[in-house]
């Protein structure tokens, strides 16, 4: 045995093998393609390691679960891409209120402000400026 098996054993992991897009899904059907993409991403996402993609993932996740079952904040309808990045970086934790939230939200940008991941975040808001301008 491999000692990357090893690790993965002891771990309690297992190794996934990969599926092609169009297999494991009725016909090739992008819903069921990107279901089984947003699963697999949130799955490979543990708490406290969230990748950019993860969070953003996450956030609308919470976002959307909260809209299906109609027991969110008031406030969520008034959220941007990027307060659902943030949420999705917090998530699971609810916040008391809007205020709670916004306050997290700015010290964790603060934090972020000087750090490698700065740049990512800057290009994540130039991004969805310029999809939201198209």
């Amino acid at each position: 045995m491999g000692e990357a098996a090893r690790r993965r054993r002891q771990c309690g992991k297992t190794a996934s093998p990969k599926v092609k897009a169009s297999q494991g899904t009725a016909s090739g059907d992008p819903r069921a393609r990107a279901d089984a993409a947003l699963a697999r991403l949130l799955r490979l996402n543990a708490p406290g390691k969230v990748s950019l993609a993860g969070a953003y993932a996450f956030g609308y996740g919470a976002l959307g679960m909260a809209q299906t079952e109609d027991d969110g904040p008031e406030w969520f309808h008034e959220l941007d891409p990027l307060d659902a990045l943030f949420l999705g970086t917090a998530w699971p934790k609810m916040f008391r209120d809007e205020f709670e939230f916004s306050n997290a939200r700015d010290a964790w940008l603060r934090l972020l402000r000087g750090t490698v991941h700065w740049s990512r975040i800057e290009r994540f808001v130039h991004e969805v400026v310029d999809a939201s301008e198209e």
